[in-house]
């Protein structure tokens, strides 16, 4: 999932985590401590980056693109959240 992130945001390490770790998040249906043990971190951690996320896709539409993009690549589009 990270790799199709980085693919739609470039270089950008930060925005490629946190987006992962939102798409992973609203789409798995994992607990927080298990997305967060994938990325190296803990359950808040993860909570916070998603809340993060969440802000961002409220004020950028093209944030919102791009998650929506990430979202159609791999097939969660249909996914009920």
């Amino acid at each position: 999932m990270e790799r199709s992130v980085s693919e739609c945001l470039g270089d950008n390490r930060r925005g490629t985590r946190r987006l992962a770790l939102y798409v992973g998040r609203r789409y798995s249906r994992r607990p927080l401590g298990e997305i967060g043990e994938r990325f190296g971190m803990g359950a808040s951690g993860v909570d916070q980056a998603c809340r993060r996320v969440e802000a961002q896709c409220a004020s950028a539409p093209e944030l919102r693109r791009v998650v929506e993009e990430v979202v159609k690549g791999l097939g969660l589009s249909q996914v009920q959240t």
